[in-house]
């Protein structure tokens, strides 16, 4: 029974602290477009190798003055953009590939609102977000197919975001939430291990870079 009472005391205290914030939800559509880039060098020649895709997605959020948890989905959109430049054999060149992909995102974000206008809230934000890929399919010939699990995982990506957005209230409850972030991978790819293990076999710098732009707008409304 003592048990009980405890857990119920710590739910209510925990409780409590929550109402005591500024809570809200909403949902967000936003765009982002991505770049990840290897190089190995080596004296005055370089390898370097380059994807680009841009997502659209939809995340739902809950606010919790400051905090912000999402959750949602991210789709590719044009074309997958690959460059490679080698100079010690004159390679210089570009491709575009066909590929549907889907992705689930999650993230959690610290944020710091403060007041411009009774209306207008801005808000400094700092967190991180997951890209896992549902499916990816590339078309080959007239025909889209599934890329394999291990194939996949090259699409995983671990986001380090930094950004800011603001409140702006259109009545005392409902508001619209634009945002910018700029995010930085984290995570390291099979093929980035791959290639880090070449430039050793070749006793040259490896060096890579992942990095994103998101903007969005959302709708909100507070509890």
């Amino acid at each position: 029974m003592k048990k009980i009472v405890s857990i119920l005391l710590v739910l209510a205290l925990v409780s409590a602290g929550l109402f005591a914030f500024d809570m809200s939800a909403g949902g967000v559509f936003d765009f982002t477009g991505t770049a990840n880039s290897r190089k190995i060098s080596k004296d005055s020649d370089y390898m370097k190798e380059a994807v680009n895709i841009n997502v659209i997605g939809f995340k739902g959020y809950f606010d919790a003055q400051y905090a912000v948890a999402e959750i949602g989905m991210n789709v590719l959109v044009g074309k997958q953009k690959e460059t490679y430049k080698n100079t010690r054999f004159n390679i210089d060149s570009t491709d575009r590939y066909d590929v549907k992909a889907t992705f689930l995102n999650m993230g959690i974000f610290g944020k710091y609102p403060f007041a411009v206008t009774e209306k207008i809230k801005v808000f400094p934000m700092l967190g991180l977000d997951f890209d896992i890929p549902l499916s990816v399919k590339r078309k080959v010939g007239d025909k889209y197919e599934k890329v394999e699990s291990d194939d996949k995982k090259e699409y995983n990506r671990v986001w380090l975001d930094m950004g800011a957005g603001a409140d702006f209230f259109v009545t005392d409850n409902f508001y619209v939430r634009p945002r910018a972030m700029f995010g930085i991978k984290l995570n390291e790819t099979k093929e980035d291990k791959d290639t880090k293990e070449l430039a050793k076999d070749y006793d040259a710098k490896f060096s890579k870079f992942g990095y994103k732009f998101n903007i969005g707008v959302g709708v909100g409304y507070k509890f």
